[in-house]
């Protein structure tokens, strides 16, 4: 939550490197944030902040797709129909 407040300046100033340093703690924490790797993967993805990277966007929406984010699902297989990805069966 901090990484979105960061983000949006809600409630803290707003530093868009910090809630991107803050999305990559937490979605290294143990177990895992779904949550932080949406949110990486949306970045990565966008190009915002970080630089434009498919294959970083696919392993966090991967990531949180595996913790359960179902949102991280629709976007890799937006990834997958767009052959943005080579995905393996």
């Amino acid at each position: 939550m901090l990484g979105a407040e960061h983000w949006h300046g809600t409630h803290v100033e707003k530093d868009q490197y910090k809630s991107i340093k803050l999305y990559h703690q937490a979605a290294a924490a143990e177990l895992g944030h779904a949550g932080a790797h949406h949110n990486l993967g949306i970045h990565y993805t966008e190009g915002v902040v970080v630089e434009k990277d498919t294959k970083r966007a696919h392993y966090h929406w991967k990531q949180a797709a595996i913790l359960g984010n179902e949102f991280s699902r629709c976007n890799l297989g937006n990834l997958e129909e767009r052959g943005a990805i080579m995905v393996e069966h």
